[in-house]
């Protein structure tokens, strides 16, 4: 968690200060990431199933989920984030006040909300993480709701804020991963007296979108 938020933070110094050779430091947190994904993995690989108890058994794999959706987030913000930033900083061209508003809005709303992820991965309280669901979906209504509003504009505006929707775009990408956890802890059937599912209120908190992780792709420029 730590280093996903170094990496952001480095990313958003990046490319207001347009220094692109700051991409590497974004890569050294990414490997950082990966690296402790493998540690954990072999680490909990070596704690056998016989010597815990079922609750401990599906935390374990929670746990394990969860640290790969981690790496898959520094993945997504050095292979999109970073990269739309890049093509801000080639432009050459200032955001719109509003765009740079919206912008900043959304990249603290995620780092608030990988505290509050980090607090969830400690207390495993059902109703912190029901919360953190609907913040989710509060949070894809508001991109949504912007990107309409792009759309309803000038064409030459819409090309201006090109890179600033791709930007938006990745931080709610960045959200609907890290929500993984809280899913988790809700629907966790071990957790007896708590909630082992998603409630009615819920239902359009429950998006499919999320089940599936966008494929890989090369960086389309190049590291300077």
């Amino acid at each position: 968690m730590d280093e996903i938020k170094l990496m952001l933070r480095t990313v958003w110094m990046m490319i207001w200060g347009k220094n692109i050779r700051l991409v590497s430091k974004v890569e050294e947190h990414q490997r950082r990431i990966e690296g402790t994904q493998e540690e954990l993995k072999d680490y909990l690989s070596q704690i056998s199933d016989e010597n815990l108890s079922e609750e401990d058994v599906d935390w374990k794999f929670i746990v394990l989920d969860y640290s790969q959706e981690l790496t898959a987030i520094g993945t997504l913000i050095r292979r999109d984030l970073c990269d739309a930033g890049i093509r801000q900083i080639q432009l050459n061209q200032e955001p719109s006040p509003e765009d740079k508003e919206e912008l900043e809005a959304f990249y603290a709303r995620t780092l608030e909300r990988i505290e509050k992820a980090t607090v969830i991965l400690m207390l495993r309280e059902p109703r912190l993480a029901e919360e953190f669901i609907l913040e989710k979906e509060q949070i894809n209504i508001q991109c949504r709701r912007s990107r309409k509003a792009r759309l309803e504009k000038p064409l030459s505006v819409q090309s201006a804020s090109s890179n600033v929707v791709d930007m938006i775009n990745c931080l709610r990408r960045i959200n609907s991963q890290l929500t993984s956890l809280a899913y988790s802890i809700v629907r966790d059937p071990t957790r007896s007296g708590e909630t082992t599912g998603h409630s009615p209120e819920l239902e359009e908190a429950w998006p499919a979108e999320d089940s599936a992780k966008p494929e890989a792709k090369q960086p389309s420029i190049k590291d300077s």
